[in-house]
């Protein structure tokens, strides 16, 4: 059995224009903030921003999110076998 790919299905929703939530990837909050915290390092999603108290993330804003050139090459690649 494959491990889901998180970060494949965040971007597939972003791509269909929906948001990504946590309840729809069934993750925890802290898991869902990890993710799209990630997301945004990797450079894979713009407008993802996040309020905090000192280094603890504690919401995610997740407004007209739009996927960058390296996330639409991560599905393309993804899609045609290559990783």
């Amino acid at each position: 059995m494959q491990a889901r790919d998180y970060t494949y299905e965040v971007l597939k929703l972003v791509e269909a224009g929906e948001e990504p939530t946590r309840e729809k990837l069934g993750l925890s909050k802290e898991d869902f903030i990890e993710l799209l915290s990630d997301i945004k390092d990797d450079g894979l999603v713009d407008n993802i921003s996040f309020s905090q108290a000192g280094n603890r993330k504690f919401i995610v804003f997740t407004n007209n999110l739009s996927l960058t050139r390296l996330g639409k090459e991560l599905i393309r690649d993804k899609e045609s076998g290559k990783i």
